[in-house]
């Protein structure tokens, strides 16, 4: 589960050469789109994402403090720089039935004395 994502229906274009990284069912239908994908673009990778809209009058929006849509997010810019990433969920990773939210913005950790 995630917090305050969009499904965009019935996107346009072609959808071609398209790995599918993740659906969402639409609510008012129950059918299944895409809302994380990938594609190779010449030599550069693309990811597109429906996570994580802000919106003018959302000054704390919901999506920002989920841990799925964060989790997401950094693996996401990981992958676009070739950079390693930690396969393993975090412990606060949603379940099929619950979304997990965070503090936003992190709290820096205190510094040591001395």
């Amino acid at each position: 589960m995630a917090a305050d994502i969009e499904v965009d229906r019935y996107a346009r274009g072609p959808a071609e050469n398209l790995t599918v990284i993740a659906y969402a069912k639409e609510a008012r239908t129950g059918l299944q789109f895409p809302i994380e994908w990938t594609v190779q673009y010449g030599k550069g990778r693309v990811f597109v994402s429906t996570y994580g809209h802000v919106w003018a009058n959302d000054p704390d929006p919901k999506g920002m403090h989920c841990a799925a849509f964060q989790t997401s997010m950094v693996r996401a810019l990981k992958w676009l720089a070739h950079r390693d990433f930690d396969p393993a969920p975090p412990k606060d990773f949603p379940s099929p039935d619950a979304i997990s939210l965070r503090p936003w913005p992190v709290e820096p950790a205190a510094s040591p004395a001395g």
